[in-house]
């Protein structure tokens, strides 16, 4: 039986598929060990099962709702009672909300000076691009859990080099240092609060 060798159009039409079943990201996760939890929605993150990531000090599972893919990273973290991540830097800019507990960042760059700031349930905060990050759990009863989400996807597809993001040379500690606030802290404001009356 010959072997029939592909057209160049099947060559194209099959790196095009390839293209848009997988993705960079998509590789790195599965490399992880993680668990990846696929779907519509998430009923609730605060209950998915995660597994050890000894790389960041931490446990974690990665979220992938549909149409997500190659887009954005959404990532369940939990730190253990009175644990500390490992120090880490991504090429780009991470948003974390708490779903559950307290805790301490300590953020910087290029040498300059640490910058640590108190969170709690609820609580929003930016991590800068290319700075280094620690995350403590401040409670020795009961572990913190956190959503993170970024855009890596789309930075992986653009370099395909895991190096480039996670250990490159370069910092900007100007996102850092040039605002005061990257964080914030959310209230239940409700009616009585603002002045106004239920009708």
């Amino acid at each position: 039986m010959v072997q029939q060798s592909a057209t160049p159009q099947q060559d194209a039409a099959s790196q095009a598929m390839t293209f848009r079943g997988r993705f960079p990201h998509d590789g790195w996760m599965e490399s992880t060990g993680l668990p990846i939890y696929r779907g519509h929605f998430i009923a609730d993150p605060r209950a998915l099962e995660l597994a050890e990531w000894p790389e960041r000090g931490c446990k974690a599972a990665f979220i992938q709702l549909n149409g997500m893919q190659g887009v954005c990273e959404a990532r369940i973290t939990e730190i253990p009672a009175g644990g500390t991540t490992e120090p880490w830097k991504i090429g780009v800019s991470e948003v974390v909300y708490v779903l559950e507990g307290q805790g301490l960042t300590t953020v910087w760059a290029a040498g300059g000076p640490r910058k640590t700031f108190e969170w709690q349930k609820h609580s929003l905060f930016l991590l800068p691009r290319n700075c280094w990050h620690q995350l403590s759990n401040a409670r020795g009863d009961r572990p913190v859990r956190l959503l993170n989400y970024n855009h890596f996807p789309l930075a992986l597809s653009a370099i395909p080099d895991l190096d480039f993001h996670f250990k490159g040379p370069a910092e900007e500690p100007e996102p850092l240092y040039a605002q005061e606030e990257f964080y914030s802290e959310a209230k239940m404001v409700t009616t009585a609060d603002a002045g106004g009356r239920r009708g």
